[in-house]
């Protein structure tokens, strides 16, 4: 079978869909493929040479009514569209959602988006503002770039980008569509003056790990399943070279995690007790103690604590501690090979059962499954 395949290039996102279609494909299956940019040249040249099926990294709408046209079946992995071409991608609602509890989670009052470039519909604003809203925050929204060409991101010498992130109230969390804009979000507060993460936290997508170790500070970013989405979209193919008659499927894939760098590494909750708090919890969470422990070195009682917490962040210190606990034990099954016994031990969740519990809950994955996907 040949399979034409339309990626930009082999970095960060459409390389790691590549080897998600390489996984698929090989050794198994037969599979010969013409490699070439998703512009209406390459995917001329790709329709040319009477491929079987598809596979496309785009969100060029001109590109995507050709593929529409050409009746070849086909699937995308670019952003959402309303082409009738197979669509598998990330849940983008969950992304906005992830980001939205991040920054609340550490007491964040005050919240801003970079808008993505062009004009397609952003459906990770508008999760990450509707989760905002379940806590009464609204959310500002940096839109300059919308209208220029979508395959052009951010430039460095943004004035109005500048501007906006200085009339910002401080401290604030902001929340970028993609880690080339949160580099340079940070890049633009460094030549400002504004302190990232003191008063500006940065949070990006796709976990790119040049750029997020290359910033300064490193990027704290979410990490997208796009060797797995790579995966799905050739089994998609495969599916409906199978069936010709079968409907448009359109697959969302969740994120795996955030991956927690300097650049979100504060703690900016309005009542200082809470704060405090809330970093005693983060640097205790294997160590045995307790939320009285905590009333104990703060001197309040455990009335007056959680009175403070539901006022500062709308969640108890029991419900804020066992988050931070999640986190670390996510980030411990991605990144290290401790077993689920040793991960509880670190975290103070309890045993092994009650970390499989806490991650399925929050992933609704076992942790060898997640750890695979956090792998890929």
């Amino acid at each position: 079978m040949r399979v034409g395949l339309g990626f930009f290039n082999h970095a960060g996102w459409s390389e790691a869909n590549l080897k998600g279609i390489a996984s698929f494909a090989r050794p198994n299956r037969p599979w010969t493929f013409d490699l070439l940019a998703p512009t209406l040249e390459g995917i001329e040249q790709l329709i040319a040479l009477k491929p079987d099926g598809l596979l496309l990294g785009t969100s060029d709408d001109e590109v995507l009514a050709r593929v529409e046209r050409s009746g070849i079946p086909a699937v995308n992995t670019g952003a959402p569209s309303p082409r009738q071409v197979h669509q598998v991608g990330n849940d983008e609602q969950l992304i906005g959602v992830l980001a939205a509890k991040h920054f609340i989670t550490r007491g964040y009052k005050r919240f801003a988006y970079v808008a993505r470039t062009g004009t397609h519909p952003d459906a990770r604003l508008d999760a990450f503002s509707a989760h905002l809203g379940t806590v009464g925050a609204e959310c500002s929204v940096y839109a300059g770039t919308r209208g220029s060409n979508p395959a052009v991101s951010l430039v460095e010498d943004d004035d109005s980008l500048a501007e906006w992130l200085k009339a910002l109230a401080k401290p604030v969390a902001v929340f970028c569509m993609f880690d080339y804009q949160a580099w340079v979000v940070a890049e633009e507060c460094l030549r400002a003056g504004i302190k990232v993460p003191a008063d500006v936290a940065v949070l990006g997508v796709d976990n790119q790990l040049a750029q997020c170790l290359l910033c300064n500070p490193p990027l704290s970013s979410i990490q997208t399943a796009a060797e797995r989405i790579g995966y799905e979209a050739a089994a998609l193919l495969e599916r409906v070279l199978a069936s010709p008659k079968l409907g448009r499927q359109i697959l969302m894939v969740p994120p795996v995690r955030i991956v927690n760098r300097r650049s979100t590494d504060a703690v900016a909750a309005s009542d200082r007790l809470v704060g405090f708090a809330m970093t005693l919890m983060r640097d205790n969470l294997g160590k045995g103690l307790s939320i009285e422990d905590v009333c104990s070195k703060l001197k309040c009682s455990r009335r007056s604590l959680e009175r403070r917490f539901h006022a500062c962040i709308g969640m108890t210190p029991a419900q804020t501690w066992a988050r931070f606990r999640v986190e670390e034990a996510q980030r411990l099954l991605a990144d290290t090979d401790l077993t689920v016994e040793a991960i509880a031990s670190h975290t103070g969740l309890g045993d092994g059962r009650q970390v499989a519990a806490a991650i399925r809950k929050a992933t609704g994955l076992t942790p060898m499954k997640f750890r695979r996907n956090a792998s890929l």
